[in-house]
């Protein structure tokens, strides 16, 4: 993924220096920059990375006379790194919003090919999470367990205990009376995170 979204954001980028009449003809013109060389899964990655943009709004129509029209890349997205960070942004807000979360390490991984982006990828996670993001995530997971089959009272008990997670409030600081308060709600953490996965059968075997 990694080396598609670097290579094709790039090429978008460059192709806005030539002339495009639509978000199609943008397509078509990234395609034909890589002259026949179509890897797998190539043109669905170009169609979405301008679908992802222009859900951005980071393109504009303007008329050229009667008949004719280009296809323009905003002014605030003239900079490579401004039009990439909008696409890295936009298109962690989408999985967010679906209720998946994935680490910034593993962001920074997928999207460059290496960590040294993590705390970018951070700022951006920590821009859309909300107080029910964890609670979403677990829903999401929930419904992939029971797609992979896995038993009912299973899955109950396990939103029992990751659902419980979140409500443990930790408050460390200087003050020893708290800290041994607060390594006590760190054991029950480990217990209800162990108890939560010990329901799924896959981690038994």
């Amino acid at each position: 993924m990694e080396s598609a979204t670097h290579s094709c954001t790039t090429l978008i980028y460059d192709t806005f220096y030539f002339s495009v009449s639509s978000e199609k003809d943008l397509v078509q013109s990234v395609l034909h920059k890589i002259n026949g060389n179509n890897p797998y899964g190539i043109t669905e990655n170009v169609q979405f990375i301008v679908h992802v943009l222009s859900k951005a709004c980071c393109f504009e129509m303007k008329q050229n006379d009667k008949f004719s029209s280009t296809l323009y890349i905003k002014s605030e997205y003239e900079k490579y790194e401004n039009l990439r960070g909008v696409f890295d942004s936009t298109f962690i807000g989408m999985i967010i919003k679906t209720g998946l979360i994935v680490s910034s390490e593993q962001w920074s991984s997928l999207l460059y090919g290496d960590v040294k982006y993590e705390v970018a990828m951070e700022i951006i996670i920590k821009k859309f999470s909300t107080s029910d993001t964890f609670t979403k995530s677990i829903e999401k997971l929930l419904q992939i367990l029971e797609q992979a089959g896995v038993h009912q009272n299973n899955l109950s008990k396990f939103e029992t205990s990751f659902k419980f997670l979140p409500t443990i409030y930790l408050n460390i600081n200087n003050d020893n009376e708290d800290n041994r308060l607060s390594w006590m709600k760190i054991a029950l953490v480990i217990k209800t995170f162990r108890e939560g996965v010990q329901c799924l059968p896959y981690f038994n075997q």
